[in-house]
Parts: structure tokens; sequence; C-alpha cells
């Protein structure tokens, strides 16, 4: 699909909720809607770049792990790991579980994640 047909406005409604539910379920609801705002910033500011190799789903949710993962390596991130108890690798192994895959097991993730 080429970027110059592909409404903003269309994707955010569509995959704002899903965006949410995916980081609530990696990274927590206190981080989920900070996660998905910034994630939804990338898409717009990339869309024109969008070259449509992959799926649109499968680009958006490329982008969401990324920012999860750069959210998880962050200094402050670290910081206040430590100070509300949370695990570091617990973390970073639910995003692993929850990234999508290369191939066809990509799709199946990417999927799951959009139907739950």
């Amino acid at each position: 699909m080429p970027a110059n047909t592909i409404d903003f406005q269309e994707i955010y409604s569509e995959f704002q909720p899903k965006l949410y539910r995916y980081f609530v379920r990696v990274a927590g609801e206190s981080d989920a809607e900070d996660l998905t705002q910034e994630t939804m910033v990338k898409v717009s500011r990339g869309l024109e770049r969008f070259r449509g190799e992959s799926s649109l789903s499968t680009w958006i949710y490329t982008i969401a792990t990324n920012v999860a993962r750069d959210r998880f390596r962050s200094a402050a991130f670290k910081a206040d790991s430590v100070t509300e108890g949370a695990d570091e690798e617990e973390l970073s192994s639910r995003l692993d579980g929850a990234a999508p895959a290369k191939g066809s097991l990509e799709t199946i993730t990417v999927r799951k994640e959009m139907n739950t």
C-alpha cells in the first residue's frame, strides 16, 4: 500500500487500542500509554517512508517492539525498575516473546497480538 493512500487517522483508530493492549502485556499499564503514543508518533513520522515490503501491521508492530526495547534499555527505565522492584530480565523476556519474528511466524505473532 503506497504511503500516499494511507490515512494516518485511520491507522491511529485501528492500531492505537491494539498497541495499548500489546504494551500492557509487555511493559505494564504504567508505561503502556506513553509507549503507545511514542509508537504512533514514529508511525506518523515514518509513514511517507513505508514502502509496503511488509504488511502495515508488521511494520507498525516492529516499530512498537523497537520503542519498547529502547525504553527497557534506557537509564531512566533501569533506575525506575530498581526502585519499583521490576525484574529487567523478566521484562526483556516478555518483549522477546511478543516481538515479531521472521517469515510466517512473524505474521502469526502479529495477528495474535492484534486479535487479543
